[in-house]
């Protein structure tokens, strides 16, 4: 009966040693927990104010555009100017067909093909 007796204390010390370290876990946690909390609303206060700032350079950048195409405005220009200028630029079929032609000459394309 005395052996009993000395397991069931040996057992009641090692649950309030677990419980005490699971209280300790606990309160360790909780500390973390607001650690992580406190960097969460940094983060957020940061990630508000680049979108601020993010909107502000948007507006920036459109009002940079606006000016630049109103200076670029091809109303002054003659006829001949505009005809040059659309016949410099090419279309993207043309391009593109100049693509396939620089792949075609492409001195590595004979390499592959004997290859396979």
């Amino acid at each position: 009966m005395l052996e009993y007796m000395d397991n069931l204390e040996r057992l009641i010390d090692g649950v309030s040693s677990t419980i005490q370290n699971l209280r300790e876990e606990k309160f360790q946690m909780a500390e973390e927990l607001e650690v992580v909390r406190e960097v969460l609303e940094e983060r957020e206060k940061e990630l508000s104010s680049l979108k601020e700032e993010r909107k502000a350079l948007e507006r920036r950048l459109e009002a940079i555009l606006e000016k630049a195409r109103s200076s670029f405005d091809f109303s002054g220009e003659s006829d001949e100017e505009k005809e040059y200028f659309q016949e410099k630029m090419p279309t993207d079929g043309e391009i593109a067909q100049a693509e396939d032609d620089r792949s075609e000459e492409s001195p590595r394309q004979g390499e592959l093909t004997d290859r396979f």
